[in-house]
């Protein structure tokens, strides 16, 4: 038996039958008074048909993904990166090239990062960044590598670039320090950290920064000198005992306090204040 109660008649989408039409069509229910019709006395509703494009929905998905460009002598290597950073970390990677005339024709495309292998042929990749900015180009770039020599290290920082990463890293470090570039933060692999502090050894922190470490918790203490013996924000979350998401907040609380961009920055700072603290405490025995 059948109600004489209005019912509303869920959406449907089917695809559009029309010639050349690649659309699909919604029909959505639009309330209307019972004018006697056959028919709407049981549904008290007309179809309204509505045109949605489906593209315009996967190229708005698009839009709001990080575009990366992979640069990488080995087709292997960057094939099997390609192949993670789109279909599992959902990235857009615009193409993984091998050349620097290969990348020219990429950038065209506004990525939003760079991720280059250092020592490429016939042109490295220090060479290439050099190249590009001096056609203009001012696209962020990441180096990763398989060097893990402090010259190499310093050759890229001076260059310019915004990540130092390691090939041997696991991939979640990795996208983990892509997306931290993104924001503006200076990132480089964990085990390069202290080689990192001692390359900058020569640079002596303001009174300001140094009187800002006393703004930091007990908490923010211990994450800190973590940090600047070169650990990883996963294996501080072991080390603590507390989850990586809230290693990730306690570091922005640091940053924050120290007003600095760079996790790194930070654990020079830190290196340095206990390397004076250390000198004191000798000096007063």
């Amino acid at each position: 038996m059948h109600s004489n109660s209005s019912r509303s008649i869920p959406d449907i989408a089917f695809p559009s039958r029309q010639e050349g039409d690649n659309h699909v069509q919604k029909l959505a229910p639009e309330r209307q008074k019972d004018q006697g019709r056959e028919g709407d006395a049981e549904s008290g509703a007309q179809m309204k048909i509505v045109t949605v494009n489906p593209r315009h929905a996967e190229e708005q998905r698009k839009s709001d993904k990080l575009k990366i460009v992979l640069v990488d002598n080995h087709v292997l290597f960057r094939s099997s990166l390609s192949a993670l950073l789109t279909h599992r970390y959902d990235f857009d990677v615009l193409g993984a090239v091998g050349s620097l005339d290969e990348l020219r024709e990429l950038i065209k495309d506004q990525p939003d990062l760079l991720i280059m292998d250092l020592r490429m042929k016939p042109m490295d990749g220090l060479a290439m960044l050099e190249q590009l900015r001096e056609e203009g180009c001012a696209t962020p770039v990441v180096m990763l590598t398989m060097s893990d020599s402090e010259v190499d290290l310093g050759r890229s920082i001076r260059a310019g670039v915004r990540g130092y990463l390691l090939k041997d890293m696991a991939p979640e470090e990795v996208v983990d320090a892509i997306r931290r570039v993104t924001t503006g933060e200076l990132v480089v692999a964990p085990t390069m950290t202290v080689k990192m502090i001692e390359m900058l050894r020569g640079d002596q922190p303001g009174q300001e920064a140094r009187n800002s470490l006393k703004l930091l918790t007990k908490r923010e203490h211990e994450i800190l000198q973590l940090l600047s013996r070169g650990e990883s924000n996963k294996t501080i979350a072991i080390a603590l005992s507390i989850s990586y998401d809230t290693v990730k907040q306690h570091v922005r609380h640091i940053l924050n306090k120290l007003n600095m961009s760079s996790r790194v920055k930070a654990a020079v700072l830190f290196a340095k204040e206990q390397e004076g603290t250390n000198d004191d405490s000798k000096s007063g025995s």
